[in-house]
């Protein structure tokens, strides 16, 4: 004669036999970790060129913001020493600068972006309007003063 005694837990059945000997039953769920992981190793200021960039200014803007906005985009140098599966993290500041004499107006758009080998470019395709350059301040002697700042830079690589 069999009786189930239900334990502290849904998962755990305890089968009493009439030798007083029991027999455990346990439901066993098995997760596979899918997680990914990655190693962040920071630059602090290279020394050498392995992360030369350059920038792209389209003047009549690109794409949806040709005829209304300057597109201008930040591109790492095609022989940027990045290894197979890995990528670049860089945060940026794009700023044009304001000829008006207030150093408080210059034109500042920031972002960040991983950089690899099939994606070595980031921007703004509306940096700013077309109508606000002279408003602004932002030209002078039919002259644009852009200027990049890399503030963090970080090799990724996945795990």
């Amino acid at each position: 004669m069999f009786s189930a005694v239900a334990g502290n837990s849904s998962s755990t059945l305890l089968f009493l036999d009439d030798d007083d000997s029991c027999v455990l039953g346990v439901e066993l769920h098995v997760a596979m970790d899918t997680r990914k992981g990655a190693c962040l190793s920071v630059i602090k200021g290279p020394k050498d060129n392995s992360h030369a960039w350059w920038l792209r200014l389209y003047v009549n803007g690109y794409g949806k913001s040709k005829g209304k906005s300057i597109s201008l985009y930040l591109y790492l140098g095609k022989g940027a020493a990045i290894s197979e599966g890995g990528k670049l993290y860089a945060e940026y500041k794009l700023r044009m600068k304001n000829h008006s004499g207030d150093r408080n107006k210059h034109w500042v758009k920031e972002d960040q972006h991983s950089f690899s080998p099939g994606t070595y470019s980031d921007g703004f395709e509306d940096f700013v309007a077309l109508d606000k350059l002279e408003r602004q301040g932002l030209i002078k002697d039919d002259c644009l003063e852009i200027k990049v700042e890399i503030t963090f830079m970080a090799i990724v690589r996945d795990f």
